[in-house]
């Protein structure tokens, strides 16, 4: 494995990381204004969290993948 190699997949990893980060910004920024609003129903606050738990779950595949790459 090259240098460039290594600085592609480090590349490609932290755009993953930042975009799921920006998703779970959004995510919690909607689960902000539905809990100030107080008016929402159940079931979207079940969505948000099943959706809030899809990502952490996709955050943790990720880190599996950084820590099993041999850079």
């Amino acid at each position: 494995m090259t240098e460039a190699d290594r600085q592609q997949i480090l590349n490609e990893v932290r755009n993953d990381l930042m975009q799921c980060q920006l998703k779970m910004r959004r995510i919690a920024e909607a689960d902000m204004r539905h809990h100030s609003a107080k008016r929402g129903s159940i079931k979207t606050r079940d969505r948000v969290g099943v959706v809030r738990l899809a990502y952490a779950q996709e955050l943790k595949l990720l880190a599996r993948q950084i820590g099993s790459m041999k850079i």
